[in-house]
């Protein structure tokens, strides 16, 4: 029996793409043999793959069959923050949320990391320390630092939610910091006390300097927060 909608279509096709287990750069079926494997409509297959493609699943391409394509998070952060933007929240919520979370993150990460996540988020720290001392702020390496903390984690879940929240917090906030010198050194001493703590594998304390470490701007952190 046929599908009779582009969006169930989109969903057969997503189902089979996992169950088959096509992996990022590997060519789909025709798509004749896609219509006959899904029972699908040659119109409503075609119109299920433009929905993959928007979500950033495949790439159709003229000529050259349906490419599957490793998923991007950036799909789910423009609806993330678009919904949350509908809903009216504002930088201070943003920032609750984001150190109730990261304060999990960090205790998952101090009992989970091993000695190439430290390696990573040394990096980051080092590369802010760089900018730092030429005057310069690397928002950049401030994200990667974050980042690699939901990485030491180890849990895809986590890495998933986390990234959306972290992107969503830094177009939000951008702009916002006067970036002091003393803001920035404060933050790379903040970033260092936390790479300490995760050394020891402290849970209590990374998670606790995290919190601390988010929540800065609603202490007057160089900030204007909505209230």
């Amino acid at each position: 029996m046929a599908l009779s909608t582009a969006s169930e279509a989109a969903v057969r096709i997503r189902r089979y793409i996992h169950k088959q287990q096509y992996q990022a750069g590997e060519q789909l079926p025709t798509q004749q043999q896609l219509c006959k494997e899904l029972s699908v409509s040659i119109r409503h297959l075609r119109e299920g793959l433009t929905i993959l493609q928007e979500q950033g699943l495949v790439q159709t391409r003229k000529k050259g069959g349906t490419v599957v394509l490793a998923p991007d998070i950036s799909y789910l952060q423009q609806a993330t923050v678009q919904h949350l933007e509908h809903c009216n929240f504002d930088d201070r919520q943003l920032i609750e949320a984001r150190a109730v979370f990261e304060r999990a993150i960090g205790q998952e990460a101090a009992s989970k990391r091993t000695a190439k996540d430290l390696l990573t988020i040394l990096e980051t720290i080092e590369q802010m320390e760089a900018a730092h001392q030429a005057g310069e702020l690397d928002e950049t390496a401030d994200q990667d630092f974050h980042l690699a903390l939901l990485a030491a984690a180890h849990n895809p879940v986590i890495e998933v939610f986390g990234t959306l929240i972290v992107r969503a917090f830094f177009p939000k906030i951008k702009g916002k910091y006067r970036a002091s010198d003393e803001t920035r050194t404060l933050t790379l001493h903040e970033h260092r006390a936390v790479y300490e703590a995760l050394q020891q594998r402290d849970t209590e304390e990374t998670g606790r300097l995290l919190y601390d470490h988010i929540t800065a701007p609603l202490r007057g952190r160089d900030i204007n927060v909505n209230r």
